[in-house]
């Protein structure tokens, strides 16, 4: 995938809060993470012009990104398809 500098330098931030909070999906959130979340998804949409779907794709889903949109590798029984963020991870039922 192509992404310009500055939005490498927006996931490597990311990349490196999580790093130095390995635990925040098994916690509370504290406020700090709070914080750090909002201005983080803030300055994706205002000053990157990424959408939900991109962020969600980033930061929240784990699967594998295929470009830039937010879509998203998923695969099901018939094989691998495409689907964005907002779309979600798969659940079992």
């Amino acid at each position: 995938m192509e992404w310009k500098e500055k939005e490498k330098e927006h996931i490597q931030l990311l990349y490196t809060f999580l790093l130095e909070n390995e635990d925040i999906y098994e916690r509370e959130l504290t406020k700090e993470d709070e914080i750090f979340s909002y201005k983080w998804m803030e300055y994706a949409k205002e000053e990157l012009g990424w959408n939900n779907d991109i962020i969600w794709g980033i930061a929240q889903d784990g699967a594998e990104m295929v470009n830039i949109r937010g879509e998203m590798k998923r695969y099901t029984s018939n094989g691998p398809i495409l689907k964005t963020g907002s779309e979600g991870p798969e659940t079992k039922d």
